[in-house]
């Protein structure tokens, strides 16, 4: 094979990261019908409130809230591992047994508080409880969440359907310089996810004249700014030309 014969890929995975306000979730469920979407920020009220040309395909995204309503059992983690770990076998078997009730894509909002509710679904299991609240949090505990979070990110890999993760971000101070990083722990974490996706984009806000502003996304790396475009993705596309469209844009064939 050459490489001017690769096709672009069929079940495309994108990271949308940005800081709070940049309309990360809003965007993601402009992809619409068919898109399910695992919500681990109970943040989904925006797609439901929100008026624009968007917003009866952002109301007919489908949902699972996955949320410890007591954060020292770590049980939400725990149902999402099992959630994805059946709906992987399920998605294995659709070329033999089509099934229409299986999502045509996947979303997972956010990879950030995923990683929080990973370190409590470990603490849950190992930390001894004293008086009411768990030790103090070791080496062991913060590498057995590491290891969480990547089997789920390499599981999100594999699924032969499209994925779009939504995660916050942060900055960190390296060299002296500030640094745009996804937010979730982990020394070499941050830098490990950007594996696992063809698509990175970063969205931010971008002040027009008149005292105007969109929303756009960075597809193009700069010194303090992780960004990657695979399918070379317009670096500076707004928001407003909805998810589906740019990814369909780029050559990618989704499924209705």
């Amino acid at each position: 094979m050459k490489v001017g014969e690769i096709q672009v890929e069929s079940n495309p995975k994108i990271l949308l990261y940005g800081s709070p306000g940049t309309g990360k979730t809003a965007f993601m469920l402009t992809y619409g019908e068919g898109l399910f979407v695992m919500d681990f920020d109970d943040g989904l009220l925006t797609g439901a409130r929100l008026e624009d040309r968007f917003k009866d395909r952002r109301r007919s995204v489908e949902f699972e809230r996955f949320v410890d309503q007591n954060p020292l059992q770590g049980r939400a983690f725990q149902r999402a591992k099992v959630f994805l770990y059946q709906l992987t076998n399920k998605l294995s078997r659709i070329k033999d047994h089509p099934d229409p009730n299986l999502p045509k894509a996947l979303g997972v909002d956010s990879l950030t508080t995923l990683g929080d509710a990973a370190m409590r679904y470990v603490l849950g299991n190992n930390a001894q409880l004293k008086e009411g609240a768990m030790d103090p949090i070791t080496m062991k505990y913060w590498g057995l969440a590491i290891r969480e979070v990547d089997d789920f990110l390499q599981t999100l890999k594999s699924l032969p359907i499209p994925v779009i993760v939504v995660a916050h971000e942060g900055t960190y101070e390296s060299d002296g310089d500030s640094q745009t990083r996804i937010a979730i722990y982990g020394k070499k974490l941050p830098d490990k996810v950007a594996s696992y996706f063809h698509e990175i984009w970063r969205l931010r806000k971008k002040f027009l004249t008149g005292g105007k502003m969109d929303f756009v996304i960075q597809t193009q790396a700069s010194p303090s700014t992780l960004a990657r475009t695979r399918a070379q993705a317009k670096d500076g596309s707004s928001v407003s030309l909805g998810l589906r469209e740019i990814i369909e844009g780029l050559g990618w064939s989704l499924s209705r």
